[in-house]
């Protein structure tokens, strides 16, 4: 698409109907969505591609000038994911599956929870890993890719039993079974959850992460399992709503996100920060969670919707939504404030408005202030993200005058996932 075109599309996303329905949605939006994916695809083929290897290099500048040799675990998996799931006529399943063969022949181990995924190596397939430990991200999103080929491709029905054992693996790894949750870290070599210091401790990502990754596309891909599935995601999402969700003296959400705590789920009160990205997709997760039945009764459900939209009012009102119109990347939960980076600059990144703007959009029929919101996240997306002269998406933004601060493409988590994430949740799930 060319710039004069895209800039026509961003007047039109002024008009657009933002209370349709996926399946009624204005035609000329979601081609504009299918050219930022295929945006981002192009670029990841035309300078992150190996074929010798089968795989993407994992770090790219802005040009797509490679910076290593880095094949790293997550980054991959989301290529996967991305080739798997993409647009009919943007959908590569030749290059999914041997990407998705690289990380299973060069990036899988086995250990006593059994798979288990390298988080990097290079082109030969040759470990570049230099810690103890790995994090719960590291373990989801290969397994994301796994099962996006599996739900695309007929050629892969075999990865069934692999994609089964991964998620048993995982769940087993991290789990809390005396006091419920997932630890973030898990250490390779003395096998228990403590990182290089010694530090134990759950999270937002081991928590909200796995459910929004893989485990909302697993209860679908295997429906033979799927009340295991869900029994998982209740626990995950009982932990964010009693012990992540902030709330204030009535019990109602304050709009601020606890995103680091103790095994027993103490608050670090040490760490303060807030990231928008998690306060929005956490309230999709709740409400996809409830429109699928996957909570116990319709009282939690209701619950888990009131507390979904909750978090998106009070992030409007906490001032959350940038002069530009994407959010901010994070905020100090005590003051209120947009975080600021070593320059004292408010940042937005590419992935926390994508995840905006699913979120939006998903309430804006039942809240109309939202609706502005979700229109100018998406002018945020196309106007400063985009990345007009390049290809691709630029990390991460100046949250008041749209400059690039990072202009990175590619990066042990950035690849294709967000945004085919972004049109497939506004136009397809």
């Amino acid at each position: 698409m060319k710039f004069k075109t895209v800039i026509l599309a961003l007047a039109a996303l002024m008009t657009t109907n933002a209370l349709a329905s996926p399946d009624s949605k204005d035609p000329y939006e979601r081609a504009l969505w299918k050219d930022a994916v295929r945006n981002n695809l192009e670029f990841f083929d035309r300078n992150a591609w190996d074929e010798a290897s089968g795989s993407y290099a994992t770090d790219l500048d802005r040009q797509g000038r490679q910076t290593s040799d880095q094949r790293a675990s997550v980054a991959l998996g989301r290529m996967v994911y991305a080739n798997a799931l993409a647009p009919d006529e943007l959908r590569d399943l030749p290059r999914a599956r041997r990407a998705a063969a690289f990380i299973l022949n060069h990036m899988t181990v086995r250990d006593g929870h059994g798979v288990r995924f390298l988080f990097s190596v290079d082109p030969q397939g040759k470990t570049k890993e230099d810690r103890p430990f790995t994090f719960v991200f590291e373990q989801s999103y290969p397994i994301a890719g796994l099962i996006a080929l599996y739900q695309a491709d007929p050629e892969s029905a075999n990865l069934l039993p692999t994609i089964r054992e991964a998620a048993r693996s995982f769940w087993s790894r991290f789990h809390d079974p005396a006091q419920g949750g997932l630890f973030y870290y898990y250490n390779t070599v003395s096998g228990n959850h403590a990182d290089d210091q010694g530090q134990e401790h759950k999270s937002y990502q081991s928590t909200v992460y796995p459910v929004s990754s893989f485990l909302l596309a697993l209860r679908e891909a295997d429906p033979a399992n799927r009340a295991a599935y869900d029994a998982w995601i209740r626990e995950l999402l009982a932990v964010a709503t009693r012990h992540i969700v902030e709330r204030d003296s009535s019990g109602k959400a304050t709009g601020w996100l606890r995103e680091r705590f103790s095994t027993d789920f103490a608050v670090d009160e040490s760490y303060k920060m807030t990231e928008a990205g998690h306060i929005t997709q956490l309230a999709w997760v709740l409400d996809v969670a409830a429109d699928k039945g996957i909570f116990a009764d319709p009282a939690q459900a209701a619950n888990a919707r009131a507390d979904a939209i909750d978090l998106l009012r009070a992030l409007v009102d906490h001032g959350g939504i940038s002069p530009i119109g994407a959010v901010y990347d994070a905020f100090d939960r005590v003051t209120g404030r947009p975080w600021v980076d070593d320059l004292g600059r408010a940042t937005s990144a590419w992935w926390s408005t994508l995840e905006a703007v699913i979120a939006f959009e998903r309430f804006a029929e039942r809240d109309h202030r939202l609706v502005d919101v979700s229109q100018g996240l998406k002018r945020a997306y196309f106007g400063y993200f985009f990345d007009h002269e390049f290809g691709g998406e630029v990390f991460r933004i100046d949250s008041k005058t749209g400059e690039v601060v990072d202009g990175t493409k590619g990066a042990a988590g950035k690849s294709g996932y967000h945004v085919l994430e972004t049109y497939r949740y506004l136009f397809e799930i």
